[in-house]
């Protein structure tokens, strides 16, 4: 009985001793997961966090902010045009500056929420080989409020990534090119339906109105409208 005891007693030992080492390693991996889990989730949040605060330009490539003048308009007004702003005019440096900065945060949206709100890419064009007037123009924008934009050089005209824009009214590979765009300011806040009215000048050298629509944010000029009009 007592031989039986003790070889019984060794046998629970080596039992316990494998259980005790089986529960260790499930923690040592429990911890490992958990580990991971909270790496990962760190890891998102860090995306997350940065993707917040990274602003995407919504605007196509070839709108830069090199403008040579920015004209204000009101249809509304008896005499639509408010005021003018001439980079060349070193009298206007500053309202120039400040209007750079307000029409890149019209045209600025956090990347997380352009992805998530559809912002990001969305791009229409309207081409219907109309002449540029002043009427058809005005004809087109309505009674919004507008600003135009002219630069010192022929652009060329592209979509948003910076591909030329292809026309479906010249031949393959000729592009259109431009010196003037017509820009709607909303006065509701919030990025929604902008349409900016190129001044296309076609290989003939034919004007008409090519129609970009993109998503914007261009109250933020329309608050600070005073500051740049007469």
């Amino acid at each position: 009985m007592a031989d039986e005891l003790e070889q019984t007693l060794p046998q629970e030992d080596e039992y316990a001793k494998i259980v005790t080492e089986n529960l260790l390693q499930r923690k040592k991996k429990k911890k490992l997961i958990t580990s991971i889990v909270l790496g990962v989730a760190f890891a998102l949040a860090v995306v997350i966090i940065i993707l917040a605060s990274v602003p995407v330009n919504l605007s196509p490539a070839c709108l830069s902010t090199n403008f040579e003048t920015i004209e204000f308009f009101n249809p509304n007004k008896t005499t639509p045009s408010e005021g003018k702003i001439d980079k060349r005019d070193d009298l206007m440096n500053a309202n120039y500056d400040k209007f750079v900065k307000v029409f890149k945060q019209s045209f600025a949206e956090p990347y997380i929420a352009a992805i998530f709100g559809g912002t990001l890419g969305y791009y229409q064009v309207e081409e219907k080989y109309t002449d540029f007037s002043d009427a058809n123009i005005k004809s087109k924008i309505g009674s919004s409020k507008y600003v135009v934009l002219t630069y010192a050089e022929e652009k060329t005209l592209t979509d948003r990534n910076g591909k030329t824009f292809v026309s479906g009214y010249t031949n393959k590979g000729e592009k259109l090119t431009f010196k003037e765009v017509y820009v709607t300011v909303n006065e509701t806040n919030g990025v929604i339906d902008t349409n900016l009215y190129f001044k296309a000048i076609y290989p003939s050298g034919k004007e008409k109105i090519v129609v970009f629509t993109i998503k914007a944010n261009t109250s933020k000029i329309a608050d600070a409208w005073s500051e740049f009009v007469d």
